[in-house]
């Protein structure tokens, strides 16, 4: 992210029609020749996939979907420490939580 600057922000949003998913997801990085950093955080909620079937209930004719919702998030982190030439320091975190649900039907 940062071969041409010292700082770099981007946003990345998306939709999903099949299982009307919202996706955003947020960039930051910065750094010098001696420290750097990059945060990333993703946010995603959709709901089960789409069928086109209708019948419920229990057995091998079902046809409608499980309702569903899901939520995601996840967060990534990193720190780079360039004291010396011959010396680098790296601190990565990687947070993930996923939420599914079963909406009453």
């Amino acid at each position: 992210y940062l071969e041409a600057a010292n700082f770099y922000a981007g946003f990345k949003g998306g939709y999903s029609g099949s299982d009307d998913s919202k996706l955003g997801s947020v960039t930051l990085a910065g750094g010098n020749s001696i420290v750097s950093g990059m945060l990333m955080a993703t946010q995603r909620e959709a709901s089960a996939q789409k069928t086109y079937g209708g019948d419920g209930g229990d057995g091998p004719k079902r046809e409608a979907a499980d309702p569903q919702n899901i939520n995601t998030d996840s967060l990534l982190f990193k720190l780079a420490l360039s004291p010396a030439d011959a010396h680098k320091f790296g601190f990565t975190a990687d947070l993930f939580k996923n939420e599914t649900n079963k909406s009453p039907s």
